[in-house]
């Protein structure tokens, strides 16, 4: 069985809503949004954190209809996100 470490990242007004570590040594940073039109501005802290951490990817899950890439983050609308997650094609 593959050991996926869940959790979240918190520093002073900063958070980061879920953090997966994979079996590959891989860290993804998750943001959720709710937000069918999610802002440039409001991926910053997430796309800091993505270069400051080693191997780590960013996904912002949202009600966006189609994927954008905001500096190293990727946008995701939800239903690609489960199904890209789950299918281990990230």
């Amino acid at each position: 069985m593959c050991d996926y470490q869940l959790s979240y990242l918190a520093t002073g007004s900063v958070e980061i809503d879920l953090v997966i570590e994979t079996p590959q040594k891989e860290t993804w940073l998750i943001e959720c949004k709710s937000s069918t039109q999610v802002k440039d501005l409001e991926l910053k802290n997430l796309n800091t954190f993505v270069s400051e951490i080693k191997q780590a990817k960013a996904f912002c899950i949202c009600r966006e209809p189609r994927q954008r890439l905001v500096g190293k983050t990727l946008v995701l609308p939800w239903q690609e996100a489960l199904t890209a997650l789950f299918n281990k094609e990230v």
